[in-house]
């Protein structure tokens, strides 16, 4: 009889024990949730498509990377880029923050030959990337993966993400999904006068343009600015002319209105009707050191309809690539070959020896694809020397 009250009792209280450990783990699960709610990545959905976000908790700064030298420009500098003058230190038109916003894929030379040519000139770069490409197809999210090569921009470098279609209604609605989507969760909250740059990762403003624009008093109302950009296909070796690359505009950010006003698609579309700036941007298209990033940005970008098994060939590319033709045989694309071009990034400029095949492509073996090699030989060996 002793022993069953023994045993009985012991059950009863094992059971109350786990009772209270139980309801104890779901508090402390309740804790956690909340927490992650709290502090955790900012999650917010568009009417369309999962927006996920991903920010610094960093507020934008006036740091500055000491790269290379900003001229000291002159009222006469200022007016011939159609500026009202030098703006002076008492002016009452302050220049307002400059955010710097583009689509990015796996350009990870490109994003830190932007970074290093802008820094000290915009208040924050606002970079929006997808795990499906323009083309519907899933990708790693690279800057992601390599968040921390960049960490000396950390300071003012902001990543988001937005999803997009594996079936997209047409070969651009992705493109349009991450250019819309992408600027106004970037600007979401975000209030006052601001003025912004958009473009792909590829389109980049000129050091010089962006003195000019934080030096110079801005007109009043600013007119939107298209910056024409020296246009270069496969290296600075090769240049096409010029086309419409950034825009700049000025916007008052209204937290409550900018959903529904801002929009990247259009601004995008309507930059062949803002006022040109010249000489004010780098275009450099298909400037890749690995062949599978060639490769990669056939099978993903939007023009789908150039995506054929023949463009894919090693030996294609190469020859492409070396004689400064069109990747697509269009008897229209004619690129004039450069002996000598000073006018490139200042990143490049610094470091030549390691982006040699973005101005010197055409003496390097395998024209700088580092991941294509031919009888053993180093691609990054000139001339075909070792």
């Amino acid at each position: 009889m002793a022993r069953q009250w023994f045993i009985s009792t012991l059950i009863n209280r094992c059971s109350v024990k786990l009772s209270s450990l139980f309801y104890l783990l779901i508090l402390l699960l309740v804790i956690v949730a909340a927490f992650c709610i709290k502090f955790g990545p900012n999650v917010q959905k568009s009417t369309a498509h999962p927006v996920f976000i991903f920010t610094s908790s960093r507020r934008p700064t006036t740091a500055t990377i000491t790269t290379f030298p900003s001229p000291q420009l002159t009222n006469k500098d200022c007016k011939r880029l159609d500026f009202e003058g030098l703006r002076l230190a008492n002016s009452t038109n302050p220049i307002p923050p400059i955010y710097d916003f583009f689509i990015f894929n796996d350009e990870l030379d490109l994003l830190e030959i932007r970074l290093y040519e802008l820094y000290n000139y915009v208040t924050l770069f606002l970079i929006v990337e997808s795990e499906i490409t323009l083309s519907g197809k899933p990708k790693r999210l690279y800057l992601k993966e390599n968040w921390q090569k960049f960490n000396r921009y950390h300071e003012k470098m902001r990543r988001f993400e937005v999803e997009l279609d594996q079936f997209p209604e047409t070969q651009w609605s992705n493109e349009f999904t991450l250019r819309d989507d992408g600027l106004r969760i970037a600007l979401q909250n975000r209030s006052g006068d601001i003025i912004l740059l958009t473009s792909d990762v590829d389109e980049i403003p000129t050091a010089h343009f962006l003195n000019a624009l934080t030096s110079c008093e801005l007109s009043n109302p600013f007119q939107p600015l298209v910056l024409i950009c020296a246009y270069y296909y496969y290296s600075f070796e090769f240049r096409r002319g010029t086309t419409e690359g950034a825009t700049v505009t000025f916007l008052t950010l209204d937290p409550a209105e900018q959903a529904q006003t801002i929009s990247g698609k259009t601004l995008r579309d309507n930059r062949f009707s803002f006022q040109r700036m010249p000489s004010s941007c780098y275009h450099c298209s298909w400037c890749f050191d690995r062949i599978n990033l060639t490769r990669s940005k056939l099978g993903s970008f939007s023009h789908t309809e150039l995506n054929r098994p023949e463009y894919q060939t090693q030996d294609h590319i190469l020859a492409r690539y070396r004689e400064g033709k069109d990747l697509f045989n269009r008897a229209s694309e004619v690129y004039v070959h450069l002996d000598e071009n000073d006018e490139i990034p200042e990143l490049v400029k610094a470091q030549r020896d390691r982006f040699a095949y973005l101005w010197n492509r055409t003496t390097l073996v395998n024209v700088g694809f580092r991941d294509v090699t031919v009888d053993g030989i180093n691609v990054n060996m000139k001339n075909g020397t070792r």
